[in-house]
């Protein structure tokens, strides 16, 4: 069917939510950030909802020629784990379908 997403994006298919991205380039980099706007509350999006900004330090210590990285950034883990395992099952699904 076109315009259905498959393989690592497919757990995007039925989020009820909108994003936004927003890229920066220069010769030597690319810098991708966005915003997500969630409508469904059980959905995973929402285990970051109240979560602020974090300043994040890796590229200090990467080696010059990294083509590329992720990172996710936690502000505080245990509080997060908690949300999480009292979280719906269906978040929990969506949750291990992305980082497994």
């Amino acid at each position: 069917m076109p315009g259905k997403l498959s393989g690592e994006l497919s757990v995007l298919e039925d989020c009820d939510a909108f994003a936004s991205l927003v890229y920066n380039f220069s010769k030597e980099k690319i810098l991708l950030t966005g915003v997500t706007q969630n409508n469904d509350p059980n959905d995973y999006f929402e285990l970051f909802s109240n979560s602020n900004a974090q300043k994040i330090n890796i590229t200090n210590i990467l080696p010059e020629n990294t083509a590329n990285y992720t990172v996710f950034a936690i502000e505080n883990y245990l509080d997060w784990k908690k949300s999480y395992k009292t979280g719906s099952l269906l978040r929990r699904n969506l949750i291990e379908q992305v980082v497994s």
